[in-house]
């Protein structure tokens, strides 16, 4: 029995009906029930966020980012650490389901002395392959300028990316306007639009005899 007009029109939308239900569907299932904002949305407009799953980004730095405690976290886990956490916010406070490392950097100890090798390690984990300007710079003098400082232009790839940095440590004398004592080793990342920061620290002292 031959089929009239209409019936191959109804069959041409109901085919249009199930391609377009069908991405919809792998659209919801793909989709995070998180959304993205800044710990400045979090301080303006708490009421709007209240009980609700976010995710904030920032240096984890006294278990909070930009002021909003991540409950639960550790004062020294990830410190100093370019993180993003994600979980839900309550009272102030995010409560997370997870606090995922993007940008850490390292030493391999925490004592230095002058004229010491230090090697520095950048552990970047980039949401996206291309181009990075990596920089690694510190130990900053008195008059603010940093003793120890090197830039690198690379290829990231998407996922975990490790670089390294080695440098002497500068001598704690008068010439260099540099005291013994605790200074920062920052490190940032720049990549596409975004700059990722992140620091630790470390202690110098006098060259020993």
């Amino acid at each position: 029995m031959e089929k009239g007009p209409v019936h191959n029109t109804i069959m041409k939308y109901l085919s249009i009906m199930f391609v377009i239900v069908l991405f919809a569907g792998i659209g919801c299932i793909g989709s995070s029930p998180y959304k993205e904002v800044t710990p400045s949305d979090l301080i303006s407009s708490p009421q709007d966020f209240e009980g609700k799953q976010v995710c904030i980004n920032g240096i984890l730095e006294n278990s909070s980012i930009s002021g909003i405690e991540i409950e639960t976290t550790s004062g020294d886990q990830n410190k100093g650490s370019f993180v993003k956490a994600c979980g839900t916010y309550e009272n102030g406070k995010i409560k997370p389901d997870s606090v995922n490392t993007t940008l850490s950097v390292a030493t391999e100890k925490e004592i230095y002395h002058s004229n010491e090798t230090l090697k520095v390690y950048v552990d970047f984990n980039s949401p996206d392959a291309g181009s990075a300007e990596i920089q690694v710079s510190g130990i900053k003098n008195m008059f603010d300028t940093p003793l120890v400082s090197e830039k690198k232009n690379v290829r990231i790839e998407k996922g975990n990316n490790r670089i390294d940095f080695e440098f002497t440590t500068p001598s704690c004398e008068e010439c260099s306007a540099l005291k013994p004592g605790t200074f920062f080793i920052n490190s940032s990342v720049s990549l596409g639009e975004k700059t990722y920061e992140a620091y630790t620290k470390i202690t110098l002292e006098r060259e020993t005899q």
